[in-house]
């Protein structure tokens, strides 16, 4: 579905780019909703209409058959409209600038190549400049709505705060896991039991190589709390295995589950 494909003039970088148009089928345009552009309010021939808009509304419609209530009310309507009107405007004429001075650097483009002549050159280099100014007026709105967004929504649970989650996300998760046989596995329950075997072969240590009562000592400096005497006397490492296995396989909160063998309420 390729509309049109061209090569087009090179403007602000030493690269020209190129232009591809697609009609994609089934594309149904939604309806955005109306956001004032700041930077209209900053052109004084904006302010002066827009004040003339209000003067007039006034005049028209501040009369005795008409409630003050609507009066009040209405001029909201009236500023929005101004504004539409003139944001507009305004976006039709800088599209049709930037659309003249493409056709100029085009031509002066091919002149250049032709003949190398200096002042086709400075010209060129004139019109790219005046072309890079229309566009930063674009990059600074963008920039602007980025701000108020990240503003507005950088301490909420929102699109702002779960485009980023999703990546990390993506980046770790486990898909699939290599065991020690070299064997590989892919589903949840067999990268959570291939981490259980690890981890239990990692942690269960030979009693042989180190003396019981140095791990006592050890474990009565460094641990002060300690299980009641119901639950350390059926803490072995077989009870202890199963528990970890059901915390793995469980894919939200496995911390309540194992809270929840342990006795402890949740």
């Amino acid at each position: 579905m390729v509309r049109s494909c061209k090569i087009g003039p090179i403007t602000w970088s030493d690269h020209a780019p190129l232009l591809l148009s697609l009609a994609l089928p089934n594309l149904e345009r939604t309806e955005n909703a109306w956001r004032l552009n700041e930077s209209l309010l900053s052109d004084p021939m904006t302010r002066a209409e827009v004040t003339a808009s209000l003067e007039n509304y006034f005049l028209e419609n501040d009369t005795d058959d008409i409630a003050p209530a609507t009066v009040w009310e209405a001029p909201k309507c009236v500023l929005r409209g101004a504004l539409i009107q003139l944001g507009s405007r305004r976006k039709k004429e800088r599209a049709a600038r930037i659309e003249e001075l493409m056709r100029e650097i085009t031509a002066l483009e091919l002149t250049h190549k032709s003949d190398l002549d200096p002042e086709s050159f400075r010209k060129l280099v004139l019109l790219r400049a005046d072309l890079a100014k229309l566009m930063n007026a674009q990059v600074a709105r963008a920039l602007t709505l980025m701000k108020y967004a990240y503003y507005t929504q950088g301490n909420k649970c929102g699109r702002l705060l779960a485009r980023p989650l999703k990546k990390r996300y993506q980046a770790t998760f486990i898909t699939k896991l290599s065991t020690s046989t070299g064997s590989e596995v892919n589903t949840t329950r067999d990268i959570a039991e291939a981490f259980h075997a690890y981890y239990q072969t990692f942690y269960c240590i030979d009693e042989s190589r180190v003396p019981e009562h140095i791990v006592d000592s050890f474990l009565t400096k460094t641990i002060k709390t300690t299980l009641p005497g119901r639950l350390r006397a059926g803490a072995d490492v077989s009870w202890w295995s199963s528990a970890c296995l059901l915390c793995l396989r469980t894919p939200r909160r496995p911390y309540l589950h194992c809270f929840s063998i342990l006795g402890v309420p949740v």
